[in-house]
């Protein structure tokens, strides 16, 4: 595909010709990268909010620890004309659909935290090493009565263990549709400002 801009002059010199593919494809690929720039400040902006528990905020949605939301955006996928964006992210996947958690691999219970510090450690609940040696008690519940827990050295609980979890869906999860759609139009707007001032 081509444009062709004549002057009405004969010179072929004067002739201006514009490779519309490319134009459509660096437009494409700006549109593309300020939706993923878009996605990475929502979740930088989300990780900034309080926990509903109370906790110090663990880098579910923006952390550097290899397994949050903004780690798993993948780069633009150009083809046919459009873009696809990935996310990889399968607790995403949850908290847009919502259901129940049940405990995998032989598994009787869902560990989750007690205390602060328990919400920050970035491994597997039994992998904690404030954990006592035989973890596994009952503890006083806030809730009332005793529940299961995985305990400290002290007797007290890191992690309350329950058998199954049911987790709404979460309207939040991903921006809406208006909010990538302006970031998309400001990214080629800016591309268009960068062309004409080289």
């Amino acid at each position: 595909m081509e444009i062709t801009v004549e002057t009405g002059e004969k010179d072929a010199a004067a002739a201006i010709r514009l490779d519309a593919e490319n134009l459509v494809r660096r437009a494409l690929e700006a549109a593309a990268a300020g939706v993923r720039n878009a996605l990475f400040e929502y979740f930088l902006a989300r990780q900034r909010e309080p926990r509903r528990d109370g906790f110090t905020p663990a880098g579910f949605w923006y952390s550097n620890n290899g397994a949050s939301v903004a780690e798993r955006v993948r780069a633009p996928d150009l083809a046919d004309g459009s873009a696809r964006i990935a996310i990889d992210s399968a607790p995403l996947a949850h908290k847009l659909k919502g259901g129940e958690v049940t405990p995998k691999g032989g598994r009787k219970y869902l560990a989750f935290p007690a205390t602060d510090a328990a919400s920050r450690f970035p491994g597997l609940p039994r992998d904690n090493p404030a954990l006592r040696p035989k973890p596994f008690g009952h503890a006083p519940s806030p809730l009332g009565g005793d529940r299961p827990a995985l305990l400290d050295a002290s007797g007290k609980p890191l992690y309350w263990l329950i058998r199954k979890a049911l987790h709404r869906s979460d309207p939040r999860a991903l921006p809406d549709t208006p909010t990538l759609a302006a970031s998309a139009l400001r990214a080629i707007s800016n591309l268009d400002k960068t062309s004409h001032s080289s």
